[in-house]
């Protein structure tokens, strides 16, 4: 499977009747008020959204997808357990959601946002996307 898209926003909303996703408010940059000092978080209802395609060979296998959010040394801030995917042979694209009340920080840089996938029974995850977000004080 590939990852097509990956990406922190305020929202998503998935239409009944059309399958259609809304995305809402997409998130590059943190900007903080006042220096804060290490280990803090920005509260809300954050949404981590990955679409995922098919590849050729991909139909009927089982999958695990999984969400990271890691800090400018590469630690671990969010780690989602993981999501079963079972791609069926009439789908083409897999719409992932994960959603957090807060995002933890340890001072000014460069986050990021990672999507990983592996074959169910495999052992390894392999990384498929990553995306920066960014903190930085108001000056």
């Amino acid at each position: 499977m590939k990852n097509t898209l990956l990406l922190l926003c305020e929202g998503a909303s998935i239409d009944k009747k059309t399958g259609q996703w809304s995305l809402f408010n997409h998130i590059e940059t943190f900007t903080v008020d006042d220096p804060q000092k290490e280990n803090f978080s920005i509260r809300g209802r954050f949404t981590v959204v990955s679409f995922w395609a098919k590849e050729d060979g991909d139909e009927n296998k089982f999958f695990e997808v999984k969400h990271q959010f890691t800090g400018p040394q590469g630690e671990p801030l969010i780690d989602d357990s993981g999501i079963d995917i079972e791609v069926k042979k009439e789908s083409r694209i897999l719409k992932q959601r994960f959603k957090t009340n807060r995002i933890p920080f340890k001072g000014e840089g460069i986050y990021h946002l990672e999507a990983f996938v592996r074959e169910k029974g495999d052992d390894k995850y392999e990384k498929a996307a990553r995306v920066p977000i960014k903190l930085a004080y108001k000056k």
